[in-house]
């Protein structure tokens, strides 16, 4: 399971008792579902994102990726792509920010299926 997660307050505190009732599940408890988390909208070197990562310290969950704010997603949901459909000159930083997160869902698919 991917949670997103911005890095304002609201969005923070809005999550907090999510993660939390989601630490308790027994699934999770027992590995049994992989859950890992998204910033987004935020550049990893920011005072937000370091705001984002000491809020995530409360919980075991992994911060999976961090995925800048851009209008490439906006223009790639008006034309139904994805960044991985546009060429590499507009799109590798992207493509570089998802990086740790396919490898990430890669790894657990691999783990659940077998």
């Amino acid at each position: 399971m991917l949670v997103p997660l911005s890095a304002s307050t609201f969005d923070m505190a809005a999550t907090q008792r999510f993660l939390g009732t989601l630490a308790e599940h027994k699934a999770v408890k027992q590995g049994e579902l992989s859950l890992g988390i998204i910033a987004m909208r935020v550049d990893s070197h920011t005072r937000a994102a370091a705001g984002l990562d000491d809020f995530l310290k409360e919980f075991e969950f992994p911060l999976v990726a961090h995925l800048r704010d851009t209008h490439v997603y906006v223009h790639c949901a008006r034309d139904g792509l994805s960044v991985f459909d546009l060429p590499r000159s507009r799109a590798e930083q992207d493509w570089e920010q998802w990086r740790p997160l396919t490898r990430w869902v890669g790894r657990k698919a691999a783990a659940h299926s077998s």
